[in-house]
């Protein structure tokens, strides 16, 4: 199945595939890829540097001892479509002060309505893996979330905003670097 929500397209596949586990699927593969690079304009400075190709995946797996996903927060806002678009066949546009307002009070909200979904506290959380748009973007929001910024992961210096494929990229790099530990309170965020 193909879920087509962009940055966030990973976490919408995560929560289904959680989903297709808890009716009877023994594994699910959720896969985030993009290449932003077919609608990048090369000559628009403002979004060229920003964006980049990539994919990771994650398999899920039914397990009776543990490991599930605890709470989170999905939704959607048509009505910003206009600050961050790209029309079939065109090339990427964004108002990028704009995009960096909305995507702080939206990761902080996600973040904070997901955390009380799962019924945990900042002070629980051991790694926020958020979506590398911007790294000012995540520092912001983690000031917001009230978890020092140490507790996240920042990948998207070497990799630029892979949209989909952000968050399961960043999460590789904390796996391969073990800042990650059995039954760790991990908070995705976008």
């Amino acid at each position: 199945m193909d879920i087509n929500a962009a940055c966030s397209g990973f976490v919408y596949s995560l929560v289904a595939g959680s989903g297709f586990l808890k009716t009877g699927c023994d594994r699910v593969l959720v896969i985030g890829s993009e290449t932003l690079s077919r609608f990048t304009d090369w000559e628009d400075r403002s979004t060229a540097i920003l964006f980049g190709d990539g994919a990771g995946a994650v398999v899920l797996e039914s397990s009776k001892t543990g490991g599930d996903l605890l709470g989170w927060n999905l939704s959607s806002s048509g009505e910003l479509r206009d600050i961050l678009h790209c029309e079939i066949g065109g090339k990427i546009k964004m108002a990028g002060s704009e995009v960096f307002r909305k995507a702080v009070v939206a990761m902080t909200k996600s973040g904070k309505a997901a955390m009380d979904e799962a019924g945990v506290n900042p002070e629980e959380i051991a790694l926020v893996v958020p979506h590398q748009a911007n790294i000012r973007i995540i520092e912001t929001a983690m000031k917001k979330l009230d978890i020092p910024l140490e507790k996240s992961i920042w990948v998207g210096d070497r990799t630029a905003n892979t949209s989909s494929a952000s968050i399961p990229i960043a999460l590789s790099e904390a796996l391969n670097n073990n800042r990650v530990k059995k039954n760790d309170l991990i908070l995705l965020v976008l």
